[in-house]
């Protein structure tokens, strides 16, 4: 059986990351907070992970002090993808353009939508609808359920991860027929089965370091 990477989470009342190697070489990051802590299944490396986040929550902020739309804000190995509603086409352009260059975003993928915010009971429907997908694809074997970022945004799903063209395809065809998705978007970084099978062993192998070693 394939052991994947594990990366430590604590998740506290301050959720500003604030990491800490605990061990060299063996993979493993304690992210420091309040709450309990969670084991993530990834095939990015960890300072990707992190760095990651960090992008996240600066290109979240530039684009809320550039319109007073609805914009979200995920990425995932440096591909940022901004969902949401935004007042007119040209606050469009400019939340994009100052999205594009905030430091170590590599690609940028638009879906913002001109037009009113959809509201707080879509969005409350949008997030139930993840949980469900989540729930739902967590039944897929291949692939684990932990490397597919799953965005809804008005009833249509955003899927993000590093994945075989395989692995993209098991996953769409399950989320187009669950009731409520009314369209699916891949966002996947496609990878040959070689890389994939790679980047499971380079995590494979940090959590065996790991794990044979006492802290």
């Amino acid at each position: 059986m394939k052991r994947k990477f594990s990366l430590w989470l604590v998740l506290g009342v301050s959720s500003l990351l604030f990491a800490l190697p605990v061990l060299e070489g063996c993979g493993v990051v304690a992210v420091t907070g309040i709450a309990a802590a969670l084991v993530v299944s990834d095939r990015r490396q960890a300072e990707v992970i992190l760095l990651d986040r960090s992008t996240q929550l600066n290109s979240k902020s530039i684009a809320n002090r550039t319109t007073k739309g609805h914009v979200e804000v995920t990425v995932y190995n440096g591909i940022v993808l901004l969902t949401g509603q935004v007042p007119s086409y040209a606050n469009k352009l400019r939340v994009e353009r100052v999205v594009s260059h905030v430091k170590n975003v590599n690609k940028l993928v638009s879906e913002l939508t001109v037009g009113p915010d959809v509201g707080v009971m879509q969005r409350a429907k949008d997030s139930a609808l993840t949980a469900r997908i989540k729930a739902d694809i967590s039944q897929i074997k291949n692939p684990s359920s932990s490397l597919v970022r799953v965005v809804t945004e008005n009833s249509v799903v955003y899927l993000m991860g590093i994945v075989t063209r395989e692995e993209a395809k098991a996953v769409s065809s399950r989320v187009r027929v669950i009731p409520g998705v009314e369209k699916v978007v891949e966002v996947f970084q496609i990878v040959s089965q070689e890389t994939a099978d790679l980047l499971d062993g380079r995590y494979s192998n940090k959590t065996s370091k790991s794990d044979n070693m006492s802290l």
